[in-house]
Parts: structure tokens; sequence; C-alpha cells
């Protein structure tokens, strides 16, 4: 699902562009692909979940990136989702994520979320541009169980991409929580998005101020309770 509004003329479109192709690069076979431009209105170019092969990067998703302009007028994500979600095709048994291609300029935001936490779906977002409203997008993301990478304008795609789509491939959806021994003034965020091998760091400010030299009175102890999404 890419912006093709009118804010993401220049260097956002053509940053949203390379994306495509470099998403283009790391899709397999038993992949499915659709491909939604959108801004004012939605246009499936590809208009139903189908299955990657060469002939089809090469002679329909490659001439239809190539295509994308930024003259689809106003940003009306929500109804761009909304629409994306209900495409069909591939195997309706496996999960469907959503990836988003834009700047972040849109004004139906409220909507926007609820179209999204409504269906399930993962949304993984690509911020393009000077200057992507980076906040939107993230809580995008990780609300809906997703995750998102951000692109300066003169920074290589290639390995911000690919390490979405392999979180896109890989990621396990979560719910996490710390049980600490003492109570805590202050913890980090738990994230949503799981990896395996992935290390996860979680910090928490304890409300045991300690003794005279500030140690602490009583150990502190964590237990990680967790359970992924099936």
């Amino acid at each position: 699902l890419v912006d093709c509004s009118g804010s993401m003329s220049g260097v956002a479109m053509l940053q949203a562009k390379r994306a495509l192709h470099d998403i283009g690069s790391h899709l397999a076979e038993g992949d499915t692909v659709s491909l939604t431009a959108f801004g004012g209105r939605s246009e499936h170019l590809v208009k139903k979940l189908t299955p990657i092969s060469p002939s089809f990067l090469r002679k329909s998703y490659a001439p239809y990136v190539d295509s994308l302009e930024a003259d689809m007028g106003g940003t009306e994500m929500a109804k761009a989702l909304e629409s994306t979600l209900l495409i069909k095709g591939g195997n309706t048994q496996q999960r469907q994520d959503v990836l988003l291609i834009t700047d972040g300029a849109i004004w139906d935001i409220d909507e926007m979320f609820r179209t999204a936490l409504d269906t399930g779906h993962r949304v993984f977002c690509v911020g393009v541009g000077a200057e992507p409203v980076s906040s939107l997008l993230s809580q995008l993301a990780e609300q809906t169980g997703g995750a998102c990478v951000f692109v300066t304008p003169n920074e290589n795609m290639s390995e911000p991409i690919q390490r979405l789509m392999h979180r896109m491939r890989l990621g396990q959806t979560a719910s996490l929580q710390v049980k600490w021994s003492l109570p805590m003034e202050w913890t980090s965020d738990m994230p949503s998005l799981l990896i395996p091998g992935e290390t996860v760091s979680v910090l928490g400010i304890s409300k045991n101020k300690g003794g005279k030299d500030g140690t602490s009175q009583e150990p502190l102890h964590a237990e990680l309770v967790w359970a992924v999404d099936a």
C-alpha cells in the first residue's frame, strides 16, 4: 500500500519506488502480493494476491512501480487501508500483512487506527521523505503487531527493507509481561513482535531506594511472562 498523495512529491516518491523495487527483490516463490496506490482515492494496480514468479515481477510488478507518481491528491489512508484488507487471492489460510509506504502526512488518523485494529491484520510501515511522521507510523505498527523503519533521503534502502521483510516473515506477535519482585516507578515499553534470536531488553526503575550507601536492601528479581499468538 503506497502513498501517492501530493505530499509525496519529490524525494519521498523516489524513495517509495526504490523501497518497492527492494521489496520485489526479497519476494520469493510461495509469496503472494498485491499493490495499491492511494491518495484521495485508491487504485489497486495488482488487484488480487498474486503468486510471485520472475515473469510477474518483470512484466507486471516492476512496470507498475515505475509508473507511480505523487498525483493522487489528498491522503485518505483509512479508506485505502480498508479496501486493501478486502483484497483476496493466494492462500487465504495464511496470515496477511500490510506493508505501508508513506510520509505519514494524513488527516483521518482515528479512523485509520480503528480500521487497522478491528481487522487484526499486522501493519508494517516504511517512513520516507525528509521528515516522515515517525510517532504516528511507529504507533500504528506497534499497536497492530507490526514493525516500522524510517529511511533518510540519502540512505541506502536495501538494508532497512531487508530487516523489515525479515521481521514480516519470522516475527511472531506476542504478549509480554514482566513480574518484578519490587514495586517499580517506571518500566520501558514491551515489544509486541518477537524475532527468533533477537534479544529483548527491558528497563525499570525500582521504588526501593536502598541503604545509606545507595545499594539496594532487597535484591531485585524479574520474571518474564509471555504468550505468542498462534
